[in-house]
């Protein structure tokens, strides 16, 4: 039996019969109809409807059309999942956890030597999860502030300058301490964290300089990755539970693969499931950091040349610079392994040096293949501690540079007539006079200002880029600094007093005194 439809109603209740859609309606034919016609008439108002009343066809009233909406479950992501909920659940650092919880339980008995703990390690590790669970674990509140937004530091001062003592107990977490940007901030953590009466947990990324006030004062912790054994073991249950297929070799590939990031092991396990191997590997390698990426490029000669070269390009720029300081260390006393690898990074300099000299990008990859060759040619394992010197040597010599091309062009000379010719007589003229038993301390600040320099140019900048320095006491150079400021002071004073005159300060005095009873005449009090 044909279907013919009008009006609003649910067509999918209608999944036995075949569905027909015609505009005559003819007897034996059956007319399904809604509450009301498309145009939004009322359904008896239809032309169908009154025709299929004429012809006596059956007509079958549906409900309107309701939008469906179909409910999709909402799923917890496996790191949120899976997150530690005690302190057995956390992955690796056993001791360091431990040191945490003789510290915390130390304030029992009074302060302890260091009332600040700082804990350093790479993100993904579960530093602040850790600090949380073994905080709530025994029996304290969190207070925690982002270090680096500059508003906590004003909120920690207001809080604990004046030593307020909590009603409850409680330790306060400082995250993030490495990305604070308040002036002088660091140094009020730290003064804070001197005189704390609860104790303070700050946690970072790494150990910039710039934290070395905070370090000082509080107890370095360091949380490292944990092996890739470690973590597969753990994860193997993970994968058991969700019904992921995956060998413990699988899971120990996906921890290299991932520089040991649990939180990305983790988002890679969930997304990829079962097609683990469809991870891409050369994403998972730039995600690598550059230390990371020399430890696994050095040395390594089962690696195939694409992935080392993929190495390299996790930074072409600093990763060759470790190689450079890493592979002497590496030739385990073979000094023909040595000396090929220094010829791979001599060949890779000079291709360098023609690709910034003539922008001719196209010579990238050989520059590339010689710093991979040169990897490849070492036997042994990098270096823990690696990083290229040659950055700090650079910054000297263009800071050296800044000075020489200061100087030369106060005493009208080129660069190399400077160094050559005026740095030494120029050090002797006026250093040596300073080392005698009576130094002439106003006659050399004399010669200084007659020949346009300055203190600095001659105490600092002027010996930092001599080979043989003028070595002078400090008493002789604290008493140099202490004439040359009252002399010059001196003069500053003599030209301002020149600038106005007695008669133009009277002037201004007398401007002032007429604006004074200008302004009294203003005022209005009200009685």
């Amino acid at each position: 039996m044909d279907i013919v439809i009008t009006g609003n109603y649910n067509t999918d209740s209608i999944n036995s019969k075949k569905l027909t859609i015609h505009k005559i309606l003819r007897p034996g034919y059956k007319l399904y109809i809604g509450s009301e016609c498309n145009d939004g008439r009322p359904i008896t108002q239809s032309y169908r409807y009154k025709n299929a009343i004429k012809l006596g066809i059956q007509i079958v009233r549906k409900s309107p059309i309701v939008a469906e909406h179909k409910h999709y479950e909402a799923k917890d992501m496996f790191i949120d999942k899976y997150a530690p909920k005690t302190i057995n659940d956390i992955i690796g650092n056993k001791e360091q956890i431990n040191q945490i919880i003789n510290w915390i339980q130390s304030w029992e008995n009074g302060y302890p030597n260091e009332r600040g703990i700082i804990i350093t390690g790479p993100p993904g590790i579960g530093k602040t999860t850790a600090v949380h669970l073994i905080i709530e674990s025994l029996g304290y509140k969190v207070k925690e502030y982002n270090a680096s937004d500059t508003r906590s530091v004003s909120v920690l001062r207001g809080l604990m300058a004046l030593g307020i003592k909590r009603l409850v107990k409680e330790i306060i977490v400082m995250d993030e301490v490495d990305g604070i940007s308040d002036r002088g901030g660091v140094g009020e953590i730290a003064s804070i964290i001197k005189k704390t009466s609860t104790p303070i947990i700050c946690i970072a990324n790494e150990k910039p300089p710039k934290l070395r006030p905070i370090i000082n004062a509080c107890l370095d912790i360091k949380f490292n990755r944990p092996v890739k054994s470690t973590i597969a073991n753990a994860l193997i249950k993970i994968a058991h539970e969700e019904k992921i297929i995956i060998t413990k070799a699988d899971l120990e590939g996906l921890c290299e693969k991932n520089g040991n990031d649990i939180r990305s092991i983790l988002n890679s396990l969930e997304f990829y499931g079962n097609n683990i191997e469809s991870v891409n590997n050369k994403d998972s390698t730039l995600r690598l950091d550059i230390f990371s990426a020399t430890q696994r490029l050095i040395g390594n000669k089962h690696i195939s040349i694409d992935e080392a070269a993929s190495l390299v390009f996790v930074d072409y720029n600093m990763i060759p610079l470790m190689i450079q300081e890493a592979y002497i260390n590496s030739c385990q006393g073979s000094l023909e392994d040595a000396v090929k690898a220094a010829d791979f990074i001599s060949i890779g300099d000079i291709i360098d040096k023609r690709i910034h000299k003539t922008h001719d990008w196209n010579l990238l990859p050989h520059y590339v293949q010689s710093v991979v060759s040169a990897a490849k040619t070492v036997s042994g394992p990098a270096p823990f501690q690696i990083f290229p010197s040659w950055l700090g040597k650079n910054s000297k010599r263009l800071k050296h540079k800044r000075y020489i091309d200061d100087l030369s062009s106060k005493l009208f000379c080129s660069n190399d007539n400077f160094r050559l010719d005026y740095a030494e007589p120029l050090q002797n003229i006026l250093l040596s006079p300073l080392k005698s038993d009576k130094p002439d301390i106003k006659n050399v600040i004399k010669t200084i200002d007659n020949l346009k320099l300055t203190r600095d140019d001659i105490m600092d900048n002027l010996q930092e880029v001599m080979f043989e320095k003028i070595e002078l006491a400090t008493k002789i150079k604290s008493a140099f600094t202490r004439e040359y400021n009252k002399i010059h002071s001196d003069k500053k004073t003599k030209k301002l007093m020149k600038k106005y005159s007695s008669t133009d300060i009277d002037d201004e005095l007398e401007d002032l005194e007429l604006e004074d009873n200008e302004l009294e005449d203003d005022i209005h009090y009200d009685t």
